[in-house]
């Protein structure tokens, strides 16, 4: 079970999802699922991005999830708040392990690279991990993660949330098609 106050205590794992975020709008749906739920896969099928557009995740090689949330104390008006509590935990969790990743120039020749390594054109922190509001986080300038947060209302308050948060971890290429693609 996870060290924490809720969120993970309910930890749903998929070999392969459509999308996480609409497999939580499933759940909610069809029950309550405990709040701090997290739903997620080793590959999406049909992952997004803001305003609907593709968000590409190669099968194993990246972290997507969504954790449920019902921050009914939380005014519509005010649900940018949501956003940007998620966007900095993801900065910080981020950074604190880009703090520890040696880069290319550090492994030795004819050493196994480690799975997570920071490519030597990555300037250390503070310069290297930013956000770009609302919901895109940088490794210098190339883009590492996506955030994509879908709310509920109930009357002037949010009912419930679904924070869905795409890290590119391992994935070297991507679609050129698509607009400034991960890291």
């Amino acid at each position: 079970m996870a060290n924490t106050l809720f969120i993970g205590k309910v930890y749903h794992r998929f070999d392969q999802l459509p999308s996480t975020n609409d497999h939580a709008a499933e759940l909610i749906a069809k029950s309550t699922p405990p709040e701090g739920t997290v739903i997620r896969a080793a590959s999406q099928t049909a992952g997004r991005g803001q305003f609907g557009s593709r968000w590409e995740s190669a099968a194993g090689k990246n972290l997507t999830l969504s954790v449920i949330l019902y921050p009914d104390w939380l005014e519509a008006g005010a649900q940018f708040h949501l956003s940007m509590a998620t966007a900095l935990a993801l900065h910080d969790t981020v950074y604190s392990i880009v703090q520890n990743l040696p880069d290319e120039s550090l492994l030795k020749a004819g050493e196994p690279s480690t799975v997570y390594r920071l490519p030597s054109t990555v300037h250390r922190p503070p310069s290297t991990v930013k956000i770009k509001w609302p919901n895109d986080l940088y490794l210098g300038d190339r883009k590492a993660a996506g955030i994509l947060i879908q709310n509920s209302l109930s009357g002037a308050h949010l009912q419930s949330s679904i924070l869905g948060i795409g890290l590119n971890v391992n994935q070297p290429e991507f679609d050129p098609s698509l607009p400034n693609p991960g890291s």
